[in-house]
């Protein structure tokens, strides 16, 4: 495809996926793009453009075709961004085992190849290594991929370690509310667990958000007040039974 201004189309590509009506056409300048250039930064637009316009399994396709998707010695942002798209595409078919598998695979690679749920550390350095732009604007990756992994786990019959992954979303950053919701929605903290929680993020710079938080969990308290009377009254009405 010769004749054709690299910039414009990109920024043709990059500009339609921003509105719903206009997703083919995003679609249709990151495809020529694409193989135009051959580069793996648009072979990840392309698969975004497709992703948006409701094309997952496609999405998927050409992330695999270009290579984004595997295992590599050193995790950078692009090649997780990719398999965050991947993964996401993937729950959006209901493929939530082969899912998590992808999402498994990003914290097995190279020295992280034995990254534990509780090792505090390795999770960090692996923070630590990922140079994202623009980082106090959007969510770390990281945090991502521990949300996308904990919805995995719940979808598998995992609610343990799903809570285990959204609790380090919050950790990892703390503007993820997507992960406090998920914990208190599907009932995997109490209210003082939460507040905990909350206390022990680092938020100094967003006290508004802090404040937030705390006020979320007092509002899920008392939407969902403690259970513990309920079984109490089974108990008894069980004892009863059996005595007469």
């Amino acid at each position: 495809i010769d004749g054709i201004n690299v910039t414009r189309i990109r920024a043709l590509a990059q500009n339609a996926q921003l509105s719903t009506a206009t997703l083919e056409i995003a679609v249709f300048y990151a495809s020529i793009l694409h193989a135009k250039t051959g580069s793996l930064q648009d072979a990840h637009l392309h698969a975004q453009t497709l992703a948006a316009n409701g094309q997952a399994m496609r999405s998927v396709r050409v992330l695999e075709r270009a290579g984004l998707l595997r295992v590599a010695e050193h995790l950078d942002e692009l090649h997780l961004e990719s398999i965050l798209l991947a993964a996401h595409c993937l729950a959006t078919m209901d493929e939530w085992t082969e899912a998590l598998t992808l999402l498994e695979s990003a914290t097995q690679q190279g020295s992280l190849s034995i990254l534990e749920d509780d090792d505090d550390v390795a999770w960090q350095e692996l923070v630590q290594s990922l140079t994202c732009q623009d980082a106090a604007l959007k969510i770390h990756p990281v945090a991502r991929l521990c949300v996308l992994r904990g919805r995995a786990y719940h979808e598998t019959s995992n609610p343990t370690r799903a809570a285990v992954y959204w609790k380090r979303a919050l950790r990892v950053d703390a503007k993820c509310v997507q992960a406090l919701d998920l914990l208190l929605e599907r009932n995997m903290v109490t209210p003082h667990e939460a507040h905990e929680l909350i206390m022990s993020l680092e938020m100094e710079d967003m006290t508004w958000l802090h404040d937030y938080y705390l006020a979320r969990v007092s509002v899920s308290a008392a939407d969902n007040p403690p259970s513990e009377p309920c079984f109490a009254n089974l108990e008894d009405a069980s004892s009863i039974q059996m005595a007469t």
